[in-house]
């Protein structure tokens, strides 16, 4: 489990987060869903302790965190599979191979970021978080430059991952759509200061959901971050 109790964290005088609480059980996918600027990023890094918080406890019992960004951060200088070989044991590269294909880039194995279109090096980048998976991973918008088509893919294929090795997943988005068909759970946070305003739990598996679907959830969560009431 992962446990934020009453965090704050502020630069200069801006308060980002302010006594924040937040907890995320084992093994399921949380989508956090708020608009733009509101802390999300803020919160991801100072549970990866890229930052410390000003007050307030993190607690990851010991987990592991894995990260991938809002943009592809891959090596230039090296091939695809070279980047996927620099974070996978030895004995483990037998998954490279099952993972290039399940991501249709077997034939790019042997290319270099730069040849490479955006969609592609991200899903490298979800490759290497899950070729050395950890007991959470944190995904900070990482289909905002992506085409409707291909965040479908990728979404459909990071959700096959999980259920390989039932690692916990919180997903940094602002898109309604993308919270509904991946996320177990939904947390609405409040602009900054942020808040969970309110939790959605999602109960149709995630391959069977549609759009037209999730339309009531969908409607109360335009309410919500329109500061509406219910």
């Amino acid at each position: 489990m992962l446990i934020l109790n009453n965090v704050t964290k502020h630069y200069d005088d801006v308060v980002v987060l302010k006594d924040f609480s937040l907890f995320v059980e084992k093994g399921k996918i949380y989508s956090l869903l708020g608009p733009s600027g509101c802390g999300k990023t803020t919160m991801l890094r100072l549970i990866t302790e890229l930052e410390k918080p000003d007050q307030g406890k993190i607690e990851l019992k010991g987990q592991r965190v894995s990260y991938i960004f809002q943009e592809p951060r891959l090596l230039p200088w090296e091939t695809v599979r070279k980047n996927l070989e620099l974070v996978c044991p030895k004995k483990e590269r037998q998954k490279i191979d099952e993972l290039l294909e399940l991501m249709e880039l077997k034939e790019y194995e042997g290319a270099y970021p730069k040849e490479l279109s955006g969609g592609m090096k991200q899903r490298v980048s979800i490759m290497r978080a899950f070729l050395h998976p950890h007991e959470i991973l944190l995904m900070d918008e990482p289909f905002q430059a992506l085409d409707l088509k291909l965040k479908a893919i990728l979404m459909k294929e990071i959700y096959n991952l999980h259920q390989s090795i039932k690692n916990t997943i919180l997903f940094v988005t602002h898109d309604l759509d993308e919270a509904l068909l991946l996320g177990d759970e939904i947390f609405v946070l409040s602009p900054k200061p942020a808040s969970v305003v309110k939790k959605f739990s999602v109960s149709t598996p995630q391959m069977e959901r549609k759009s037209e679907d999730m339309q009531f959830i969908k409607e109360e969560l335009i309410k919500l971050l329109n500061h509406a009431p219910i």
